[in-house]
């Protein structure tokens, strides 16, 4: 009877560490998004922006395919330097008190000497 026994107990304990198992996998862990997942904005292959807007003109340095920082340059030759900001939607660079933001089909910018309005993304 010692084997019945063996294998009554051997069954018994299976089932009941099954019993107390999660049936459930566990959750996989989370998504952090990173800029190259997020929306990036408009550029050439040399990380270029230009844009003619309404009596003035805009060149926007971008520091790589994914980027953190940009730099503006206005027509009247002032250059600002932002930083990626967060943004509720599009893209959103700001610095010094100058914002610039694109969903890549139009633009924002805030705080410019020069007002830059109506801009239109120059072809390549």
């Amino acid at each position: 009877m010692r084997v019945h026994s063996f294998f009554g107990a051997a069954l018994a304990s299976l089932v009941a560490s099954a019993a107390l198992a999660d049936p459930t996998p566990p959750p996989p862990p989370p998504v952090v998004a990173t800029a190259a997942a997020q929306i990036q904005p408009p550029m050439n292959s040399l990380d270029f922006a230009f844009y003619e807007c309404d009596g003035a003109a805009l060149q926007v340095m971008y520091d790589g395919d994914a980027p953190t920082h940009a730099t503006l340059v206005t027509s009247d030759n002032r250059k600002y330097a932002l930083a990626r900001a967060a943004s509720a939607s599009g893209v959103q660079f700001a610095g010094g008190g100058v914002k610039f933001w694109t969903d890549r089909k139009s633009i924002a910018v805030e705080g410019t000497r020069i007002p830059i309005r109506g801009c239109k993304l120059k072809a390549h």
